[in-house]
């Protein structure tokens, strides 16, 4: 995660929060099993190309415990890519005369750190605690307030101040927040839909279809993906709340037909309206399956996927903003352009063509 927050294109708000969510998930499974992590931190979240979060790198062999005048250990266990931030709960440390019988990682442990990677996460990039600040705050001569700020949305904002609390006894566990944030830092169709339906279309391990023929597998999970968004594209559209245009069409040219394009989705055969400017929500949630597609796009076998795909991604492409279509759809479709099969040639033809025209990014 790291790398991602600085990799272009960079993220948009409605992605962090889908990554938070899952982090926050991701924890109260872990808890739920009795299963602590222990070294929380951005490093140790991998991030797949369709924003699919895994935590990883648990530490149960690192000591619960630091000296508080000592640094050497939280260097050689904790500080392994020397930026020297630190998101070790405050409690861990502990002064020379303290000492603790208990030597296991609490909830409230991994809550600490894990509210300092979503506050890094949205403040792109930005640590919230170095050693020495987190020693200042531990014995409170360091308040994070102003580098919160920073966060426009109030609601992350008093996600995370809740989970770096100084006293462990006022953190919640991982499932509270996710109850208590529901439609504040987290809009209801993460819950109802979106995390669901993703985790099944990407788990090669849920047994929804027969098993490929060995070195296809990848491939083979590609094409069914794009298929599944492409049959279930209805359902998809009324969770994210997708309001249908009822402007009639505006055709870029007299006596041309092929343009707007005429999408012949399942149960959505309409014509396109990338052509025209319109009022784009970023809270909807088409980028996240706009990252699944594009990522599944490029490991196609079949042509009428990818073909199917271009017509999906100029679906969504309706929906998000025009740095966004130039961004996270024209690349990809552009890639195709050298594209064995004819077919699939002239549909990405089309699709571009739709895309740019009328945009007043593209000069």
């Amino acid at each position: 995660m790291y790398d991602r927050i600085s990799t272009r294109p960079f993220l948009e708000e409605i992605e962090k929060r889908w990554i938070a969510f899952q982090l926050l998930c991701g924890l109260r499974d872990c808890h739920a099993q009795g299963v602590h992590h222990g070294d929380i931190k951005a490093e140790n979240v991998l991030v797949t190309s369709w924003n699919w979060i895994y935590l990883t790198d648990f530490a149960p062999f690192k000591p619960t415990y630091l000296p508080a005048d000592n640094p050497a250990d939280f260097s050689y266990f904790f500080d392994t890519s020397s930026r020297r931030i630190c998101y070790i709960a405050p409690e861990r440390f502990l002064d020379p005369n303290q000492e603790r019988e208990d030597t296991s990682i609490t909830d409230g442990m991994d809550i600490f750190s894990l509210g300092c990677v979503i506050a890094e996460l949205f403040l792109e990039g930005t640590p919230l605690f170095t050693l020495s600040q987190l020693f200042k705050y531990r014995s409170g001569d360091y308040d994070p307030a102003p580098q919160l700020a920073k966060i426009d949305d109030p609601g992350i904002r008093q996600l995370i101040q809740h989970m770096i609390n100084l006293d462990s006894s006022k953190r919640y566990p991982a499932e509270r927040y996710l109850n208590e944030w529901r439609r504040k830092a987290f809009p209801e169709y993460f819950y109802s839909f979106l995390h669901h339906y993703i985790g099944f279309v990407t788990d090669p391990t849920s047994g929804r279809t027969h098993l490929p023929e060995e070195g296809h597998d990848l491939y083979d999970r590609a094409d069914y993906r794009i298929d599944r968004i492409y049959h279930d594209f209805d359902k998809i559209s009324f969770f994210l709340g997708f309001e249908p245009n009822e402007e009639p069409p505006h055709k870029i040219s007299a006596g041309d037909d092929i343009i707007p394009i005429h999408l012949d989705i399942p149960n959505y055969q309409r014509h396109s309206s990338a052509v025209r400017r319109r009022h784009v929500s970023s809270d909807d949630g088409t980028l996240i399956f706009l990252s699944l597609l594009a990522s599944s796009l490029r490991n196609t076998t079949r042509t009428g996927s990818r073909v199917r795909g271009c017509d999906v991604m100029l679906a969504f492409a309706e929906r998000i903003t025009d740095e966004a279509k130039m961004d996270r759809c024209l690349p990809y479709l552009v890639s195709l352009l050298g594209d064995e099969s004819v077919i699939v040639q002239v549909a990405v033809i089309r699709t571009i063509t739709q895309l740019v025209c009328a945009n007043p990014v593209v000069k």
